[in-house]
């Protein structure tokens, strides 16, 4: 659906596996590259650069309890990914803006 959208609005793109569910975008001089993001069911997610909605939807989805501070897109993760997951594990995520 996200390659879609790109060709639709005549943005030029490089595509590396885009079959995955989770991927992450980087904007290049050649256009936006397109990355596959892997997410593991035990283990911890990197969250960095996506939204708040998806990071919680992953985070909890895993019943690990997030604390946000801030507000934007997702700039650090207390919990390093790849970081075997325990149930009601805590993680704080910096946001991109401070409140406060």
């Amino acid at each position: 659906a996200l390659v879609s959208v790109f060709e639709t609005l005549d943005l030029p793109f490089q595509k590396g596996d885009t079959d995955m569910e989770w991927v992450s975008t980087r904007s290049t001089p050649e256009g936006v590259l397109i990355s596959p993001r892997s997410v593991s069911e035990h283990l911890v997610p990197n969250v960095v650069d996506m939204g708040l909605q998806d990071a919680l939807y992953l985070l909890e989805g895993k019943g690990m309890k997030v604390q946000v501070q801030g507000r934007g897109t997702v700039r650090g993760q207390s919990v390093r990914a790849g970081t075997p997951v325990t149930k009601g594990m805590k993680i704080i995520l910096n946001m991109s803006i401070n409140e406060g």
